[in-house]
């Protein structure tokens, strides 16, 4: 029924680290970081993205 194509809004949380607005119970892409705890290391996530890309 047409009564169920209807869009929806994204809820977006703030991250408690950086206070950027993220899609809740995802990893920050800013800082890395899910539930006050770093769990990516974004410096060496950065060093991957230039290797990968200077190909």
């Amino acid at each position: 029924r047409k009564g169920n194509l209807r869009t929806r809004l994204t809820n977006l949380s703030p991250c408690p680290q950086c206070k950027k607005l993220i899609l809740p119970h995802t990893v920050c892409p800013y800082c890395g970081s899910y539930k006050s705890h770093s769990v990516v290391d974004l410096a060496i996530k950065s060093k991957t993205r230039i290797v990968k890309e200077g190909r």
